[in-house]
């Protein structure tokens, strides 16, 4: 079933539909402090508008928005008895991740497609990126959007612990090996620069190289004709992988040199098929470059 009739059309057990709109689903979703750290506050408006685009059938739904429009249900509904709320959280679960995008609707705009790609990053598992130039390494706002989120959700700052985000890994591709080694130390050079002196006391350094090792941080040189188009990819090994596509323009308003747009459903297709296998099953040649390498042995050799 088409998952907006179920969630705002048709009549729930108390003879009402479960939601006015998207923005009721919105709010509803953001009372549980677990979805408020990741879709409330500033967020919010972005999250209903990508929760509108979900039931027109132009996005798909990734699977920790569907777990948050699963309790959002199971909440509307905690006054019906636990069969029914059970049969309705499967309906509504099972249309989320059925329904596809159907493109019927007006083409988004990059800024529209930023909005969602940032409400993607904060809840995705796996960030899998490919590119020769970093979020990390370039002046814009909307990069700087994207690093900070990074930053946060690997506990890179002060706030992490307290907020007890939920566990992500970051997978990166660069086309050579100086690309790597500058990717981990810009990303060091940033944080000494934004942290408070008890975080820098702690070692930076150190921090990148515990998350590599973890695997929770994943550089790798890969080769060059990959890296042509910068792509990220959320999930990509998830039922409900959604992707983009970045673009950097030299010139223009800081909030502007970063333009997006998305990857439909055949494209990420094709994309798996030729680049994403490929790169897992070492079919295509990669080398993993670790934070020690581009870090730790500078700091040995006493560089800076």
């Amino acid at each position: 079933m088409n998952p907006s009739r179920l969630l705002l059309g048709e009549l729930g057990p108390d003879g009402r539909p479960l939601f006015a709109s998207p923005s009721e689903l919105g709010r509803a979703i953001t009372q549980s402090p677990k979805y408020r750290k990741l879709y409330g506050g500033s967020k919010e408006r972005s999250l209903k508008s990508f929760l509108a685009q979900i039931l027109r059938g132009t996005r798909r739904c990734p699977s920790e928005l569907v777990k948050a429009i699963t309790w959002a249900v199971e909440t509307r509904l905690s006054d019906a008895d636990l069969e029914v709320r059970r049969e309705w959280s499967r309906k509504v679960r099972e249309a989320l991740l059925v329904e596809g995008p159907t493109g019927t609707s007006r083409p988004l705009s990059s800024k529209e497609q930023f909005e969602n790609l940032l409400i993607l990053a904060e809840s995705a598992a796996e960030h899998f990126i490919i590119t020769a130039m970093p979020a990390e390494s370039v002046s814009s706002l909307r990069a700087e959007k994207l690093t900070d989120i990074l930053v946060r959700r690997l506990g890179l700052d002060n706030r992490a612990e307290e907020e007890a985000l939920s566990p992500t890994e970051y997978s990166f591709h660069f086309p050579s090996y100086e690309h790597c080694i500058s990717w981990w130390r810009h990303l060091a050079r940033r944080l000494h620069s934004s942290l408070r002196a008890a975080s820098v006391a702690n070692g930076v350094e150190r921090q990148l190289v515990k998350l590599d090792e973890e695997d929770r941080i994943r550089v790798f040189e890969v080769p060059r004709e990959v890296c042509g188009c910068p792509v990220v990819v959320f999930d990509p090994e998830s039922s409900q992988p959604n992707g983009f596509n970045l673009y950097y323009h030299a010139g223009g308003l800081r909030d502007d040199v970063v333009s997006v747009s998305s990857m439909d459903e055949e494209y990420i297709k094709r994309w798996h098929d030729y680049v994403f296998w490929p790169l897992k099953y070492n079919e295509l040649e990669s080398r993993r470059v670790m934070a020690a390498e581009a870090l730790l042995r500078r700091t040995e050799d006493g560089g800076s």
